[in-house]
């Protein structure tokens, strides 16, 4: 009852052309290309076609998934990696964000909810991947700073809090 409260305050201002909220019930067009590209990671399941080739695939298709109801890029951030990437890219990905989450989580509870948040939003979009966008710049951000004791070392921590303290304990 909720989502079709939205949507129908969505059509009452005007928005479900902008929104694309006729096809709504196929995830304005991701569940097409979804199929599509899942199809073309039959191809090269293992090792995948390259970096890039997500992107080469939806445009060398552009008019076939426009009939279809799509616009766009895959928008789901672990097929574009395993397109690119292959299953083996996708595993050594997963398993990078694992590691830097496991470190973080020593030094903050924020970095599990962070994960599962990530991971969640990785599904609908390809923004992790992207290179030239604002959000994947925060995030890995964000994973530093969390790890940042880790990289660092304990005992240059200790060091780091040390001058902290007679800083503070001289003003």
């Amino acid at each position: 009852y909720i989502s079709e409260f939205i949507i129908r305050i969505l059509i009452a201002v005007g928005l479900q052309e902008e929104l694309r909220l006729e096809n709504i019930a196929e995830g304005s067009g991701r569940l097409i290309v979804w199929a599509f590209a899942w199809e073309n990671i039959q191809e090269s399941f293992f090792a995948g076609k390259g970096f890039g080739f997500d992107r080469f695939l939806t445009r060398a298709n552009y008019i076939l998934l426009s009939r279809k109801g799509h616009e766009g890029g895959v928008h789901n951030s672990y097929l574009m990696i395993w397109l690119n990437t292959g299953i083996i890219g996708l595993t050594l990905w997963l398993r990078g964000m694992v590691l830097i989450i496991i470190a973080g989580a020593k030094n903050t509870k924020a970095a599990w909810p962070i994960l599962i948040s990530l991971f969640l939003s990785a599904f609908f979009e390809g923004w992790l991947v992207g290179s030239l966008n604002p959000y994947t710049s925060m995030l890995l951000i964000t994973f530093t700073i969390m790890a940042a004791p880790n990289l660092i070392g304990k005992e240059e921590m200790e060091k780091i809090d040390a001058k902290q303290d007679l800083k503070v304990a001289a003003t």
